[in-house]
């Protein structure tokens, strides 16, 4: 099953073919806090359970059409410098040739 929503003919409108590997950048936080403290307990039994704060994960991720990922995962606050830092990395990794049909159609490999 492949998650890429697109077919090849709706994104050939923005100069996808089928050589091209389009990829999909997200992102995401989890908070590790619960929202109620819970614990198994006997019937009938009282647990106290102390409220903690556990922080929170954010995770930027960029998915081809083959379904591969790449994801970063930060314990901090997400900033526009940590964006650009994951972009960077993740050229890094680019093995085929790209190009950008919208800006001056030009291919580079990274």
């Amino acid at each position: 099953m492949q998650l890429w929503p697109y077919t090849l003919a709706h994104a050939s409108s923005f100069g996808v073919t089928e050589n091209s590997q389009p990829v999909h950048f997200d992102e995401s936080g989890f908070a590790l806090d619960p929202t109620i403290p819970y614990a198994w307990q006997e019937p009938k039994s009282v647990i106290e359970l102390p409220a903690r704060r556990y922080g929170r994960i954010n995770v930027l991720g960029f998915m081809n059409r083959h379904n591969d990922l790449h994801t970063y995962m930060f314990d901090q606050s997400i900033h526009t410098g940590v964006v650009i830092a994951c972009f960077d990395a993740f050229c890094h990794t680019i093995t085929k040739k790209t190009d950008s049909p919208g800006f001056s159609g030009k291919i580079s490999t990274y």
